[in-house]
């Protein structure tokens, strides 16, 4: 009988192990987890310094409906909260503009709804309602200034209200 010759095996390969401490693991094995770990540090060195170095934008695959443009505010304190969580979760850039492309649309969505609800109680208000808005807004800030006419012109949403500020200045 002829024995065969041992197939030699290539370093790395499944067969050869690599110990630590008591761990045994394939050096194939070993080679991944430090590929992937190299990965890891990298990946982490490309991230944002701090929670304020996220910045507020949305990708670029985000596209409002046409006519609207959205800005962020940047004191909104989701934001803050949102931005502290991205660094705590070690998140890139990318992954946090691709969470604000839904902070977004949500905020669009909501704006939109509000708009349509306040344009449907103003048009019950006529043709006139654009003037009649106007001319409390003037008596407000003529009358309050601007800080307080301006802080009262924000409840000019529905057509009872605005008749209501109406019936005020009648009296006044």
């Amino acid at each position: 009988d002829q024995q065969k010759p041992q197939e030699q095996q290539e370093p790395g390969a499944d067969g050869d192990e690599v110990q630590v401490g008591e761990i045994k693991i394939s050096a194939k094995k070993f080679a991944e987890i430090m590929q992937r770990q190299g990965a890891e540090d990298a990946r982490k060195l490309t991230l944002p310094a701090s929670p304020e170095a996220y910045e507020l934008k949305t990708s670029e695959r985000f596209t409002p409906p046409a006519g609207i443009k959205f800005e962020f505010n940047k004191d909104d304190p989701v934001l803050a909260h949102a931005r502290q969580l991205a660094h705590a979760r070690g998140m890139d850039q990318q992954t946090f503009s691709d969470l604000l492309d839904v902070y977004a649309s949500d905020r669009i969505r909501e704006m939109t709804k509000v708009n349509t609800a306040r344009n449907a109680e103003i048009a019950k208000l006529g043709t006139m309602a654009p003037q009649r808005i106007d001319a409390i807004k003037t008596f407000l800030h003529g009358t309050l200034g601007s800080e307080l006419g301006g802080a009262l012109e924000m409840m000019l949403c529905t057509e009872r209200q605005v008749r209501g500020f109406e019936k005020i200045i009648e009296r006044v």
